[in-house]
């Protein structure tokens, strides 16, 4: 999503919840959001290489999130992992893996 259209939803969104006089938090709507689309890509993307694309998507889409951070295919990890020492399926496995812990823990928070 561009940043400009995103400015204008978002703000189209606060000011009609303004005006219903609904109680909202921002940023816990976008969280509420960026899990549900994570869960339906999840658990409607077979392949694993296109569902890292796909989580890879929506980092940006949220503006790069930094919860999202360690899923990330080309990110660097911080958990002192180093991918060189492992075969390809073992680094997909795992980053899927975190994502999968990822949306467990975002489940508990709502």
């Amino acid at each position: 999503m561009g940043n400009k259209i995103y400015e204008e939803v978002i703000a189209l969104i606060e000011n009609l919840l303004i005006d219903l006089k609904c109680n909202y938090n921002l940023l816990l709507e976008e969280r509420k959001w960026r899990y549900c689309i994570l869960k339906t890509i999840r658990k409607d993307t077979e392949d694993n290489k296109i569902l890292l694309e796909k989580v890879t998507q929506v980092y940006s889409d949220f503006n790069y999130p930094e919860v999202m951070e360690e899923m990330i295919y080309y990110n660097e990890p911080k958990d002192g992992f180093n991918p060189l020492l492992h075969t390809k399926d073992e680094n997909i496995n795992r980053l899927i893996k975190k994502i999968d812990d990822f949306l467990d823990l975002e489940m508990l928070a709502f």
